[in-house]
């Protein structure tokens, strides 16, 4: 509570520098979204995870308003590989909606939005646990409130779901590794990991080439970069996505771009600011104490 609370206030600290100072830093952001459910009577609400739909939604449309475009990820990695990469691709506040692990309410409560809004995506899967009734081992609010949650609210995604993405041309399915395990110190382990999320994806969904993002996804901690980069880039992923809180500019490796969490607290305002870039300082604070 202490650390999304630390979020929370960090965000209007942004928001209030942004109204001030305008626009510090010029490059496309990328947003991190991982849930999106309702709330259900009598359990807290998950406020790291989980964005309700409607704050979803007004997250996309505020945005817009605000003169944000929104770019699908296939499209800022090809702009950026071509060499040709327009000052309006990268500068002009350009974001791409990413979702990580893939919960079956994804599909089903955040597409509708995304489809009514014209919106493209990219969902990150970790394949171990397509068509598991069971929530992912990681999420430690859907285990302990499963009793009078709904199956809805914490599913992994179905496989009818991810065909259902993969067959429109507004939404991409990436790589998330297959167990979404720690693979912190253990690049061998990480590479046979992210190998079978890659033949998983390949043989059942007919993606060859797909992005990748990192589980977890911080540089600092251990979770992205160094030998686990060059793994990933070994494997011929089109790209490494970590959680560093970074914009994307002509100069930025697509194996190290950043992405920037989007909350259920966060309003157009917050993220606005994020996208220019007066957030960084916040995660790097809590680098410099947690190290």
């Amino acid at each position: 509570m202490l650390k999304d609370a630390g979020k929370q206030t960090a965000g209007l600290i942004a928001t209030g520098l942004r109204g001030a100072l305008g626009r510090r830093t010029r490059g496309a952001g990328l947003l991190i979204y991982h849930r999106v459910a309702g709330s259900v009577d009598g359990v807290p609400d998950d406020r790291t995870l989980n964005v309700p739909p409607a704050v979803f939604e007004q997250h996309l449309v505020g945005l817009r308003a605000r003169g944000y475009r929104f770019l699908a990820l296939r499209d800022l990695l090809a702009a950026h590989a071509s060499g040709e990469v327009p000052d309006r691709a990268i500068t002009d506040r350009a974001v791409v909606v990413t979702f990580d692990d893939i919960y079956q309410n994804v599909v089903d409560a955040a597409v509708p939005i995304l489809r009514r809004l014209g919106i493209p995506a990219t969902m990150f899967v970790s394949t171990a646990f397509v068509d598991s009734t069971e929530p992912f081992p990681f999420d430690a609010w859907a285990h302990d409130h499963r009793a009078r949650l709904p199956a809805s609210a914490y599913r992994p995604v179905t496989r009818a779901g991810l065909d259902a993405l993969v067959a429109a041309p507004l939404f991409e399915v990436g790589a998330h590794t297959h167990t979404h395990a720690v693979f912190i110190d253990r690049p061998d382990a990480f590479e046979a990991d992210l190998a079978e999320n890659l033949r998983w994806l390949d043989a059942r969904l007919g993606i060859a080439t797909p992005p990748f993002a990192f589980p977890y996804g911080r540089t600092a901690f251990g979770f992205a970069g160094g030998a686990l980069t060059e793994r990933a880039r070994t494997l011929g992923v089109a790209c490494a996505l970590t959680t560093d809180c970074t914009l994307v500019t002509t100069d930025s490796d697509p194996y190290a771009w950043g992405r920037f969490n989007a909350y259920a607290w966060d309003t157009p305002a917050t993220l606005d600011a994020k996208l220019a870039g007066w957030y960084g300082w916040a995660p790097r604070l809590m680098e410099r104490v947690m190290g």
